[in-house]
């Protein structure tokens, strides 16, 4: 291998084990936030602050409520079908044709798989593991 090879995987798995650390990073600030947000929401719930502004130094903060749509998964599809024309095995002959019948593309990534590391289990005093 040359060395513009080895050191081109050197900087990959640098950069990838930084990518790593940050994702650790915001999922755990994503999850403290969600704590926030829960808190805060339910505050404004409780003290009819529904359609008041919180003013910040750069924004707001606002209570909002929106409508979200279900996803549409393929046992969505199925029990809607089911539930439309009355018969199990229509409906699961029109999902298997809209499911089989989806485009496929090919994609060539890299992919770096990261070997845990074992605990070892500690030693009792006569040398034998626990």
């Amino acid at each position: 291998m040359s060395d513009e090879f080895k050191d081109a995987i050197q900087k990959l798995v640098e950069i990838d084990n930084k990518i790593n650390k940050i994702k650790d990073l915001n999922d755990s600030l994503r999850k403290e936030k969600a704590k926030l947000d829960t808190y805060i929401l339910g505050f404004m719930n409780e003290n009819n602050m529904k359609n008041k502004n919180i003013v910040l130094s750069d924004g707001k903060l606002r209570y909002v409520t929106s409508n979200v749509t279900e996803s549409v998964s393929k046992g969505y599809i199925l029990s809607k079908l089911t539930e439309y024309f009355k018969s199990k095995e229509k409906a699961k002959e029109i999902t298997d044709y809209l499911y089989n019948s989806r485009g496929k593309s090919e994609k060539v990534e890299l992919k770096r798989t990261i070997t845990k590391k074992k605990a070892v289990k500690p030693k009792s005093e006569n040398g034998l593991k626990r």
